[in-house]
């Protein structure tokens, strides 16, 4: 089985990522504390994920909480992602 990283995940992301599973909901703060990735990064990282569908935030709570996206149908996303960049770099590389 292939892992986060194999699937084109930073260290960070994939660490933001299953200690957020592991959480349920969290804060950046959080996150950052129970994933080791230092606060000045983990609001990138959350960024990052929440752009690939990975992670959604909870606007309306304050602080803001993050939740993870269920791990199959994001996994799911990722990996649809990937196989595009790979035909796209296929198609350059051809032409």
């Amino acid at each position: 089985m292939a892992t986060l990283n194999d699937l084109g995940l930073s260290d960070y992301e994939a660490r933001v990522y299953r200690a957020l599973l592991s959480a349920g909901s969290a804060t950046a703060k959080e996150l950052s504390l129970t994933s080791d990735v230092p606060m000045g990064r983990v609001y990138e990282v959350l960024g990052t994920l929440e752009n690939d569908s990975l992670v959604r935030s909870q606007g309306s709570s304050r602080p803001k909480k993050y939740v993870a996206g269920e791990p199959e149908t994001a996994l799911e996303r990722v990996v649809d992602g990937k196989k595009r960049e790979r035909c796209e770099e296929l198609g350059r590389y051809e032409g």
